[in-house]
């Protein structure tokens, strides 16, 4: 019990802090999906597609709006604070001021100018409610970076766990009690202010006197290094939230209904290379400075590591799409699973992206990566406008997967002028063990074996010959569980 304490709520090296970041994430990030896809699932069935559809767009228009609230400064907080051992009163201070009048200006945008651009009138009841909301997760986010720069995820965890369960809890009674959209909208911003409110209590330390450490030097000096973050984020909000927004102008509520839920299940997938930055991005930032061999060593095994559990969730998921859609949706989503596949091939992209920003950020580099990321966010809006009224939502998911490619593609290349890494070279083995999923996970369909079994079994077939094979991705990970 004292080695599992030990393991669980203290730092002693690099592989022990990364593996008990990664568990505690894990934990959380596992829990939060259940919690909110079960939820979603439940939402999707109660308010039909227009329903669903309406709070999908609300969400997203209101999201597209917030584009302000951060500009980076969560990340150089982690970097800086990583980084420097400590948290400074007065950097910490100065983070807060700013962080407190970018969401003051957001909620502001969301209130008044979201609205202007909402073609579908049900939405607007619920924009009041979702500025609450985003208020809410804006501070939370910002403690929960605090608690990543002092690389106690275990902090993190518990803030995640309890906002989810609380979510769960009031999105189940207004589902059940009112069956609107705009109830379950409370249902998630009181869920969020729960959280906010516990995070603050698990770093009241860090808050005392807080405000009258404000620097305007340092300040100026925080902006003058976010401002790249600031574009970054307003084109990364243009790419994740323009498909939604046009969908919106263009369509109707069951379009936008249909595409979150084609959406909704690939990006709860993104949560295992989001897991897996997020408990690297501190050691990274340590290592930026003087150790580019580790830095190096931890992208191409952490890229690797991604594509080991990604390219069997992609290929298996296209075979079994129509069925996964029927029985999270039912069969009244069946017409987005054409959509669904096409989004699936975005894993390829997003996965490896989460890592290549923690080399980006450590090293401070983020001005390089604008232009790449302008073109990105402008083409995407071009071909939402273009292949949305000839294509519906399956339009929307070509243009993102085409989009969010030509990113990370420009992004790999740029990074390798910085640090050379290869990843070909780790996955011979990832690769030859997925074919031999696919045939296995195609027989088991051909002969109607129950889909939930047929991935259960093509799981433990790709794991037993990636583990036959010797793949040193596993005994690596093995290596780290044992100690």
């Amino acid at each position: 019990m004292k080695k599992l304490k030990s393991f669980l709520f203290q730092n002693r090296s690099t592989n022990q802090i990364i593996a008990k970041n990664t568990l505690w994430l894990s934990l959380s990030q596992v829990f939060r999906k259940i919690i909110k896809f079960a939820l979603i699932i439940y939402a999707a069935r109660v308010l039909g597609v227009n329903g669903y559809g309406v709070f999908s767009y609300a969400i997203g228009l209101a999201g597209f709006f917030t584009i302000f609230s951060d500009i980076g400064i969560s990340g150089l907080l982690i970097r800086d604070f990583s980084a420097e051992g400590k948290i400074s009163p007065e950097k910490l201070s100065t983070f807060l001021y700013i962080k407190f009048v970018l969401i003051s200006a957001s909620i502001l945008l969301v209130l008044f100018v979201a609205p202007l651009f909402s073609n579908i009138p049900e939405a607007i009841p619920l924009i009041s409610i979702i500025a609450m909301l985003i208020a809410f997760d804006g501070f939370k986010d910002f403690t929960i970076a605090i608690m990543r720069s002092i690389e106690r995820m275990e902090l993190e965890a518990s803030v995640d766990i309890l906002t989810n369960l609380a979510t769960l809890i009031f999105g189940l009674i207004a589902l059940f009690t009112y069956k609107t959209s705009l109830s379950l909208a409370i249902a998630y911003a009181m869920g969020s202010g729960l959280g906010l409110l516990f995070s603050l209590f698990l770093l009241r330390r860090y808050f005392k006197q807080v405000w009258k450490y404000f620097n305007k030097h340092l300040a100026k000096k925080i902006l003058v290094d976010a401002w790249p973050f600031a574009l970054i984020g307003i084109f990364g909000t243009i790419m994740v939230s323009t498909d939604i927004v046009i969908l919106g102008w263009l369509g109707d509520a069951e379009s936008v209904g249909l595409y979150s839920a084609a959406i909704k299940p690939v990006q709860s997938m993104y949560v295992i290379s989001s897991i897996l930055s997020i408990s690297t991005f501190p050691r990274i930032s340590k290592f930026a400075r003087n150790n580019i061999k580790e830095i190096r060593e931890l992208l191409e095994k952490s890229i690797s590591l991604l594509f080991l559990a990604g390219l069997p969730i992609v290929i298996g998921g296209i075979i079994l799409s129509k069925e996964i859609i029927e029985t999270i949706y039912g069969s009244g989503y069946l017409s987005s699973t054409l959509t669904f596949q096409i989004l699936l091939i975005t894993i390829f992209a997003v996965f490896p992206m989460a890592m290549l920003f923690n080399v980006i950020i450590a090293n401070n580099e983020q001005r390089r990566f604008i232009n790449p990321l302008a073109l990105a966010a402008i083409g995407n809006i071009i071909l939402n406008i273009a292949l949305i009224p000839l294509y519906g939502i399956v339009g929307a998911a070509i243009a993102t997967v085409v989009t969010q490619f030509f990113a990370v593609a420009m992004i790999w290349i740029k990074i390798k002028k910085i640090i050379f890494f290869t990843v070909l070279p780790h996955v011979n083995k990832i690769f030859l063990s997925t074919m031999v999923m696919i045939i296995l996970t195609i027989i088991m369909k051909t002969l109607s074996i129950n889909f939930i079994m047929n991935i259960g079994l093509s799981a433990l077939a790709y794991f037993v010959l990636l583990s036959t094979l010797k793949e040193p991705l596993l005994k690596e990970v093995k290596q780290i569980t044992n100690r």
